[in-house]
């Protein structure tokens, strides 16, 4: 895993905003978000596209990064547990 900067949302694209303590989340419409303090008084923001694409942003250091190279497995558990989706 590696932190990188998070993820760009274009300008253009219909998007509602998430707050995560003091850190505005571009989320564009469609996609799922949730969003959480950590443990260590961070927080945390679970983003996942329609095609169940996961972006995992944290705080670290004063600033928002996204965690990059999580194995699969880890993704697959995640997205099974936090994101299920709601039958209609």
């Amino acid at each position: 895993m590696t932190l990188v900067p998070p993820f760009k949302v274009d300008p253009a694209t219909p998007c509602a905003t998430v707050r995560a303590g003091r850190f505005k989340v571009r989320i564009p419409m469609g996609w799922q978000v949730s969003a959480s303090k950590s443990r260590l008084g961070g927080w945390i923001v679970f983003v996942l596209e329609p095609n169940y694409t996961l972006h995992v942003l944290a705080e670290r250091e004063g600033r928002l990064w996204e965690m990059a190279n999580l194995p699969q497995q880890i993704i697959d558990d995640f997205v099974g547990k936090q994101f299920q989706e709601n039958p209609r």
